[in-house]
C-alpha cells in the first residue's frame, strides 16, 4: 500500500509537471487522468490513496466542476 501511495503522488506530480511545461493554468491533475495512469483500480480505491496523501500533506485536493482535482502541495 505505501508503494501504491508514492506512486500516486509521482503520477500527480509528472501530470503537473507536464501541464505547467504547456503553461496549462491550473495545472492541477484531474481524477480521471490520475485513474487513466493506474489500469484497474476502482475509484473507491484510487479516493482512498489520494485521500491518504491529502491528509499526510503531500498533495492539495481542489474542487472543480465536475469533481476533484489534485496537486503537489506547496508547504
Amino acid at each position: 500500500m505505501e508503494r501504491a501511495a508514492t506512486n500516486i503522488f509521482e503520477i500527480v506530480s509528472e501530470i503537473q509537471a507536464k501541464k505547467e511545461e504547456y503553461r496549462i493554468v491550473p495545472a492541477h491533475a484531474l481524477f480521471t487522468e490520475i485513474k487513466a495512469e493506474l489500469e484497474g483500480i476502482s475509484d473507491g480505491e484510487l479516493y482512498a490513496l489520494l485521500d491518504a496523501e491529502v491528509d499526510s500533506g503531500l498533495l492539495r485536493r481542489v474542487r472543480t466542476m465536475n469533481g476533484y482535482a489534485y496537486c503537489v502541495s506547496e508547504e
